[in-house]
């Protein structure tokens, strides 16, 4: 990656190496950063360093290689004169004009250096000047001034103003600078522990520290200068911590943030204090309230916002609010659009947020009632639940999408996942069970049970009850469908059947394919299960007329038998009634009295003739008196 360097001649002083000698060597320091101005921490670069008589482009007299590591500033030290060389800095005469001090660098390491700065040596160091330089006549006397003292302790003291980096200092010590470290501070290990740059001021603090100085503190002396300190606010890398005392006395006592009386007499009111008993936040404005934000400025982007009227709690929470009370929002945007509706809970990422007016509904969940505008009285509780109602008013919808396409629908309690996910406009429903209802539109049913009434579509008056009851039926009135299966209806093709109207069916299974038959009764475990299109039967019994498709037509049996082996068998239409079995009749067997012989008779039927008295007996050929 292509790099630049800031280089920063911060420094050029003397490295005295040892005491009575000429030092041949100063120090330089400079901040490494890449092109985008971030310092290179951490890494080791290489650098060539030349000393230049005359000009920018003059003699090179002094030439030396070093490949220094930055540290977690990015900051290099070196000392000009200890790197890898063949010339010898002895050899300078820096009496000599002027000279210049050339950086170049190699952040590869591979030799390719490249020019970073020319920079002019205005300071040479002056103990190797004056190893070369003349004598000269001595100076006048300058104005007494302050003099830095060094006793026998090895403390250096002054009376004078200090300033590094500027002139003149703005107070006893001033330290400033542009792009460079301002003032370290290391341990023993040479760590740094505190740091101040141009743009702030860092503490670092290290891991597993032990013992009562680690960390960052702020503390008091105990009475008369007794004992060790005592800690009041300390900061380590796993807490922060403020201490108050157990008792503590007066107005005094605890932690307070308070405003000051006119012309500061007596303490001020508290507006946030902190004490063994209790915690207290003042806020006497009705609709400010007590905020939390990232935006002093605006109300509207606050994280917490209570009020005596009003609490909202998460981002943006409410922020649209003008005339609305008594509301509480809790979750990112909630109740955002919220202008004048009042008594709502919304609790959810997103919940009510673009109910304007809409009062006295409760939204819980993840968008719940997202888009109501108006609608009034409503309870959504759910991801997503009544998440498409803008008008509709005192509706239930629980579960995950329960309701979820609901748009003026009032009046809907709809219970469970999916529940009644598709209606848009009807009322009075009542689904409760996963997927129940899912495709109504229509109203005044009610359908209990997972996927009970799952492709219904419209009509009215319905009962389903049980698991998958009236699953794939597509629509009808007036039916009463009780079981688990009981009348599921065929797969749903395109286009739907036509619609199946007054059928009761009681038994698991009971009318289990039925599309579009009406005014079936069918009683008993899979009565008429193989039923499509049936009207006007009458099904009683376990498999009672399991195998029949026809209209109009008895079984009472407890097996799939035929109309010729089912205990009972009848057509209501041609009016006839079997008896499959041997009958005992306990008192009369009255015969309706006729004047002629039934049409079409079949062998072994009876006739009374009521004009001569007789009973007739058919053969399969004629009929035969009997009784004569």
């Amino acid at each position: 990656m292509k790099r630049m360097i800031s280089a920063i001649f911060t420094l050029l002083i003397l490295n005295a190496g040892l005491w009575g000698q000429v030092p041949q060597a100063f120090k330089y320091q400079a901040i490494i950063r890449d092109e985008t101005g971030v310092p290179i921490k951490n890494q080791q670069i290489s650098l060539c360093i030349s000393i230049l008589q005359g000009g920018p482009s003059g003699l090179t007299v002094y030439k030396e290689f070093q490949n220094p590591l930055t540290n977690e500033f990015g900051l290099v030290t070196i000392e000009i004169g200890r790197g890898e060389t063949n010339d010898n800095m002895e050899d300078i005469d820096w009496s000599e004009g002027n000279y210049f001090l050339r950086i170049e660098a190699d952040m590869e390491g591979q030799g390719n250096y490249k020019l970073i700065g020319v920079f002019e040596l205005l300071a040479v160091p002056y103990a190797m000047f004056a190893l070369h330089g003349n004598e000269g006549p001595q100076g006048p006397p300058g104005e007494p001034g302050t003099s830095l003292w060094k006793d026998g302790e090895g403390k250096v003291t002054t009376m004078a103003s200090v300033g590094v980096g500027i002139d003149p200092p703005t107070g006893k010590m001033t330290v400033a600078g542009e792009d460079t470290l301002l003032f370290e501070v290391k341990n023993k290990n040479g760590e740094t522990v505190f740091a101040v740059f141009d743009e702030g001021v860092r503490i670092y603090l290290p891991e597993g520290m032990k013992g009562g100085r680690g960390g960052f503190a702020i503390g008091g002396r105990t009475p008369a200068g007794k004992g060790e300190p005592i800690d009041i606010f300390r900061v380590t890398p796993d807490s922060i911590r403020m201490y108050i005392n157990d008792s503590g006395k007066g107005g005094r006592g605890g932690f307070a943030i308070g405003g000051r009386t006119p012309q500061n007499k007596g303490i001020g009111e508290e507006y946030f204090s902190i004490d063994p008993q209790k915690t207290k936040i003042i806020a006497k404005d009705p609709v400010a309230g007590f905020t939390l934000g990232n935006n002093p400025q605006s109300l509207s982007e606050n994280f917490l916002r209570l009020s005596p009227e009003n609490y909202f709690i998460g981002h943006l929470a409410g922020s649209s609010n003008k005339n609305g009370k008594y509301n509480s929002f809790i979750g990112y945007r909630s109740g955002f659009s919220n202008s004048d509706g009042s008594k709502n809970y919304f609790i959810g990422f997103h919940s009510g947020y673009n109910n304007t007016i809409g009062s006295s509904n409760i939204f819980m969940g993840d968008s719940a009632g997202f888009k109501n505008i108006s609608g009034e009285r409503n309870t959504f509780i759910g991801t997503m639940a009544g998440l498409n109602n803008t008008t509709g008013i005192e509706n239930v919808f629980l579960g995950p999408y329960a309701g979820y396409s609901n748009k003026s629908g009032k009046c809907n309690i709809l219970i469970g996942t999916n529940a009644g996910l598709l209606s848009t406009v009807a009322n009075y429903n009542t689904f409760i069970g996963v997927g129940s209802g899912y495709h109504t539109t229509s109203s005044f049913n009610a359908f209990y049970g997972t996927n009970s009434g799952f492709a219904f579509t419209t009509g009215s008056s319905n009962a389903f009850l049980g698991c998958n009851a009236g699953y794939w039926f597509d629509g009808g009135t007036g039916n009463t469908f009780v079981g688990s299966d009981c009348g599921r209806g065929g797969p749903d093709n395109d286009p739907p059947d036509p619609p199946g109207n007054y059928n009761t069916f009681l038994g698991s299974f009971a009318g289990y394919n039925i599309e579009s038959g009406s005014n079936n009764v069918l009683i008993g475990s899979r009565a008429g299960y193989s039923m499509k299109t049936g009207s006007g039967n009458v099904f009683i019994g376990y498999n009672a007329g399991s195998n029949e498709t026809g209209n109009n037509k008895l079984y009472i049996h407890n097996t799939s038998a035929d109309q010729d082996n089912s205990l009972v068998y009848g057509e209501f239409d041609n009016k006839i009634i079997k008896l499959n079995g041997k009958t005992t009749i306990r008192d009369v067997l009255q015969l309706v009295p006729r004047t002629s012989p039934p049409d079409n008779p079949q062998e072994g039927e009876i006739y009374y003739n009521s004009t001569d008295k007789t009973l007739y007996l058919f053969n399969g050929i004629n009929w035969i008196p009997i009784n004569k």
